[in-house]
C-alpha cells in the first residue's frame, strides 16, 4: 500500500480483491519500473482487445476498439479489463468450433472471477462440455502453480480480504462510502440508500432474473451476436462488484450486433440500446455518484431487448 500511495499520491484504503492467480500473472511487472510496467500491461491488454473486435469487424478493428469509451476509462485505472474483454470475446467467437481453445480463455478470465458469473450457466446449458473440462484445467493449472510459486497465504488472505470488502461495501460506511458511490451495480444501489438487507434482496432477485433469461437464450439460440450480447449484459447485472471499465466487456458483442445489424438490418429498438451502451460508460459513475440505478436499468433494459426476440422464436416453436 505504501508503494501505491506513493505512485498515486492517493492515501486510503485501496482494496486488492482478486485470486493469487491474478498475482502470478502480473508478477515479473514488478520487476519493471512502473510506468514500464504500466505501458506493457495497458498494451498487451488493448492488443487481445483488438485481435478480437478485429475477428468481428476485419483489419478496422483497432479504430472501434480504441473508439470506445470504456477502453480507455480501464487504461486510465490501470486495469485489465480490456483483455478479459478479449479473451471472452475471443472464447465466444471460437466456441462453436474450437471449444477446448474457448475453454482455456475462459479460464484466463478467473482473474477476475465476479466479472463472469454466468458464464458457466450459458456453457452448461448449451452443452459446451469439452469447453467447461478445458476452463476448469486452465483454472486449476493456474491455481496449483500460484500455490507452488507463492505459498498458500496469499489464498488465505485473498478469503479474508473479499469478506472484510463485502462487509464493508454492504455497510457503506467510512472509506467504503466513497467506493459504494462509484461501483454501479444493483448491490451497490441497494447499500447506498437502505444498507445490506436491500443490497442482497436486490442484487439476488437481479442475478437471478439475468441468469435465468441467459439460459433460456443460450439454451437453444445459436446466433452469436444474441448469445455474446445477452452474456455481457447478464454477467455484468449478476455481479455486485462493477465499476465503470467492467463495462469494457460489451465491446465485442456491440461490434457482433453492428455487423448483423449492418448485413441484415436492425431490429426494433436495437440502435438506440447500442447507442446507449456505447456512452454508457462516459456517464456511469457520474450517475452512481447521485444515487441513479442508470447502469442496471440499461443493462436489463438491453438484456430484454436482445434476449426477446429469442426468447418468443422458442414459445413459438413449443406451440406449434
Amino acid at each position: 500500500m505504501t508503494v501505491v500511495w506513493s505512485v498515486s499520491g492517493v492515501p486510503g484504503y485501496l482494496p486488492w480483491p482478486y485470486p493469487p492467480i491474478y498475482l502470478l500473472l502480473i508478477l515479473p511487472l514488478g520487476l519493471l519500473p512502473y510506468w514500464y510496467a504500466f505501458v506493457i500491461w495497458e498494451g498487451a491488454g488493448l492488443a487481445v482487445c483488438w485481435l478480437a473486435v478485429r475477428q468481428v469487424v476485419g483489419r478496422d478493428g483497432i479504430l472501434l476498439a480504441i473508439a470506445f469509451p470504456a477502453i480507455w476509462i480501464a487504461i486510465i485505472n490501470g486495469h485489465a479489463e480490456h483483455m478479459l474483454a478479449g479473451l471472452l470475446g475471443a472464447a465466444l467467437l471460437r466456441l462453436d468450433d474450437r471449444p477446448f481453445i474457448a475453454g482455456t480463455l475462459i479460464g484466463f478470465c478467473a482473474v477476475k472471477p465476479h466479472l463472469f458469473l454466468l458464464v458457466p450457466v450459458a456453457l452448461v446449458v448449451s452443452a459446451q462440455w469439452r469447453a467447461v473440462a478445458a476452463a476448469c484445467i486452465t483454472i486449476a493449472a493456474l491455481a496449483i502453480v500460484s500455490v507452488a510459486g507463492l505459498g498458500s497465504e496469499p489464498w488465505r488472505v485473498f478469503v479474508s480480504e473479499v469478506a472484510r470488502f463485502g462487509s464493508g461495501i454492504a455497510a457503506a460506511e467510512g472509506v467504503f462510502q466513497d467506493v459504494i458511490t462509484k461501483k454501479l451495480s444493483a448491490f451497490a444501489y441497494g447499500a447506498s440508500i437502505n444498507g445490506p438487507h436491500l443490497a442482497v434482496v436486490l442484487q439476488t432477485a437481479v442475478s437471478s432474473i439475468a441468469a435465468i433469461t441467459v439460459a433460456l437464450v443460450w439454451q437453444r439460440h445459436r446466433a452469436i451476436d444474441t448469445r455474446a450480447m445477452t452474456l455481457s449484459c447478464g454477467t455484468l447485472l449478476a455481479t455486485p462488484y462493477l465499476f465503470d471499465y467492467d463495462l469494457v466487456l460489451l465491446g465485442v458483442p456491440i461490434a457482433l450486433v453492428a455487423r448483423r445489424g449492418m448485413r441484415d438490418g436492425f431490429r426494433p429498438w436495437e440502435k438506440s440500446v447500442l447507442a446507449a451502451l456505447w456512452i454508457l460508460p462516459f456517464i456511469a459513475r457520474i450517475a452512481s455518484t447521485y444515487y441513479i440505478p442508470l447502469t442496471p436499468i440499461l443493462l436489463a433494459l438491453s438484456l430484454a431487448t436482445f434476449a426477446r426476440p429469442a426468447i418468443r422464436v422458442d414459445i413459438a416453436r413449443s406451440h406449434r
